[in-house]
């Protein structure tokens, strides 16, 4: 299985949400992406690129003073895996992140793009996978998949989104935390 191939560091939804980057891994030499400095995405794509000896560059609305950085927070263990975060204004985040990697394609860089939170199409390849295992599981458990509901927690929600379509139906009841 694919999670059993990757170190420890790469977890949950967020190691999922890496697998069609894992797949692509030969064709880039930069990652490109954006977001906070607690992003669990700007952890997870550092260990990525430490892993896979890609140049890892990351954009942020406000840095911390260095004097606040927590020695285990994501920031700080991206800072050590070689990530390079830059901070830019909050309203050109996006845009900033966009046309630095497309100035790194211009000049002959393999650069990888990712959205904020490795959201959108990068995580569906993941998220299918995941799901398709999950009914393995079940069924090698005898358990019936066809009326199978799965809840889980989300942060942005992505990972919760590709897993509901993935599974053969839909939840009948909302689930009240």
């Amino acid at each position: 299985k694919y999670n059993e191939k990757c170190l420890s560091n790469l977890t949950g939804n967020k190691l999922w949400k890496l697998y069609q980057l894992y797949e692509e891994k030969e064709y880039f030499t930069h990652l490109v992406s954006y977001g906070s400095p607690q992003s669990n995405a700007l952890r997870a794509m550092a260990y990525f690129a430490h892993i896979y000896q890609k140049k890892m560059i990351y954009f942020v609305h406000r840095l911390p003073s260095k004097e606040t950085i927590h020695p285990e927070s994501n920031l700080a263990v991206a800072l050590r895996l070689g990530a390079e975060v830059q901070e830019v204004e909050a309203e050109c985040l996006r845009s900033f992140s966009f046309n630095y990697y497309t100035n790194k394609m211009n000049k002959g860089s393999l650069a990888r793009f990712v959205l904020q939170g490795i959201e959108g199409q990068d995580a569906k390849k993941g998220m299918e996978r995941i799901a398709k295992e999950i009914k393995e599981d079940l069924i090698r458990e005898n358990i019936d998949v066809e009326n199978l509901c799965v809840c889980l927690p989300a942060g942005t929600g992505t990972s919760a989104f590709y897993l509901r379509q993935f599974f053969y139906r839909r939840c009948r009841e909302e689930v009240n935390i």
